[in-house]
């Protein structure tokens, strides 16, 4: 039984007060990466993002790489606040408010399947990586939160509800997960460092004193920020598994038998 960490709820409370319009802003690093890695042709490639809500990627990919967006998210109140946002945006897109474990792999096919923050939250990843394989026609893109080094510690003493709600990955278990269902890696590694996550984020007390947690959060915010500018100054970011927030996995589908 592949049991989820989080629940519905969950994530209608998660984007509840979400600012609309949203697109997407990835680092220097992780932009440059998607750029240097996913095709850009004159032919439109269709991406599906599983768990899409707010629909900032959708937004960002439909913007940046022209493709054809479809995104597939569970909650309800959350899959009709995606459609605002890209509707806000005049990005045409469908969105099904469905399970993934209850879309049929015949009917929902996409030339590259994205999910960001998406497969830590169930007990058995692989059995979501290998649903993963089967909607997809060429390419996965798979982003995850560095639960390790500084960031799992912050995330572990400030942030424990959040914390308990995510399966620890790391480069090596990313790549086995997706080799094991049949992808050829492309790209495997830590992303976007150094980058600190906030002391008070997503958790009830941030949601609750919104002013105190900015105060809280502010030194964290103006290091993130700087560094985001170096990075772009000297053009690389350093990547480990002490520093980064996040680790990305891009891959290929081999050729089924």
């Amino acid at each position: 039984m592949n049991e989820k960490l989080t629940s519905e709820e969950y994530w209608e409370n998660f984007w509840n007060n979400i600012k609309l319009p949203t697109v997407a802003k990835p680092s220097f690093d992780l932009y440059n990466t998607l750029l240097s890695t996913l095709p850009l042709n004159d032919k439109p490639a269709t991406l599906l993002e599983i768990g899409c809500a707010p629909g900032g990627w959708l937004a960002f990919f439909a913007k940046i790489f022209a493709y054809n967006v479809m995104g597939l998210e569970y909650a309800k109140k959350a899959a009709s606040l995606t459609r605002k946002n890209l509707s806000m945006q005049n990005i045409n897109a469908e969105v099904i408010d469905k399970d993934f474990f209850n879309i049929n792999s015949i009917e929902v096919q996409s030339d590259i399947v994205f999910s960001s923050g998406f497969i830590e939250h169930f007990t058995d990843t692989q059995n979501v990586v290998n649903k993963i394989y089967q909607i997809t026609n060429k390419f996965v893109i798979t982003i995850v939160p560095n639960v390790y080094g500084i960031n799992g510690l912050i995330s572990k003493v400030c942030r424990r509800s959040v914390y308990e709600n995510h399966v620890p990955i790391d480069l090596h278990i990313i790549r086995s997960l997706h080799e094991t269902a049949g992808f050829k890696t492309n790209v495997c590694q830590y992303i976007a460092g150094p980058k600190l996550i906030l002391l008070l984020d997503k958790n009830s007390f941030s949601k609750k004193f919104k002013k105190i947690s900015k105060l809280i959060n502010m030194p964290g915010i103006l290091f993130n920020r700087f560094v985001e500018i170096g990075n772009r100054y000297l053009g690389f970011s350093l990547r480990n598994k002490v520093f980064c927030s996040e680790l990305i996995y891009i891959g290929t589908k081999c050729k089924e038998n």
